[in-house]
């Protein structure tokens, strides 16, 4: 079974010395069965276009599958109120019984997407910071007394 973190791995991979990274922006090393350890832990092959993707998908700050990945969002289920941590799992639960999602997901990210103005999120927070007003002025009056 391939390993998704080296950093994380039981058994440390065996690294050969004499192998080349095979991209010019890559830091890392190269293991005895050809496959690259990143820096970051990260495991793919030794391949230009296979080390590249990572590059682009895990080291680029703008990169769409990190904003996915963001934990920071909370993707609600209009169905069966449902939250996932991300949007591929939220996806992943759609497709799932007993909603049996199929087809292009863009229309499904654009209505739960927790970042537009009527989000559930923004709603959560904006409750937040009047529980924490409230909070406050109690917190203030009995200090005054």
């Amino acid at each position: 079974m391939r390993i998704r973190n080296w950093m994380k791995a039981r058994v440390a991979p065996t690294v050969d010395p004499t192998k080349k990274v095979d991209h010019h922006r890559a830091q890392g090393c190269v293991t005895t069965d050809d496959y690259f350890l990143c820096e970051c832990g990260g495991v793919t092959k030794n391949k230009a276009h296979d080390i590249s993707c990572h590059l682009t998908k895990v080291h680029n700050k703008n990169s769409a599958y990190q904003m996915c990945q963001f934990k920071g969002r909370l993707w609600t289920c209009a169905d069966c109120r449902k939250v996932q941590g991300n949007f591929h799992s939220f996806l992943a639960h759609y497709r799932r019984c007993p909603h049996q999602f199929r087809g292009d997901s863009s229309n499904l990210r654009q209505q739960n997407d927790p970042h537009r103005p009527t989000s559930t999120l923004q709603r959560e927070f904006q409750r937040w910071v009047q529980r924490g007003k409230s909070s406050r002025f109690q917190l203030i009056s009995t200090i005054r007394c």
